[in-house]
């Protein structure tokens, strides 16, 4: 997560960020917690504008329409 965290604080006064992941393993469900968490800390300081989990692979988009 640290490294995420450092991503994040250096992306500050840019556009905010579009984040979705894609589980690909055991190790990921024991991490989405944290991750949901340290994506809705930076939400609340305008770095990402939303974040989603993708759990179709084969229906992924940079952007999707909401």
């Amino acid at each position: 997560m640290d490294i995420l965290e450092l991503f994040f604080n250096n992306w500050k006064n840019r556009h905010p960020i579009l984040l979705q992941t894609t589980p690909r393993d055991k190790f990921y469900t024991n991490i989405h917690h944290e991750i949901k968490d340290l994506s809705n800390k930076y939400k609340e300081k305008g770095i990402i504008k939303m974040y989603d989990i993708n759990l179709n692979y084969d229906d992924f988009e940079w952007i999707q329409k909401i």
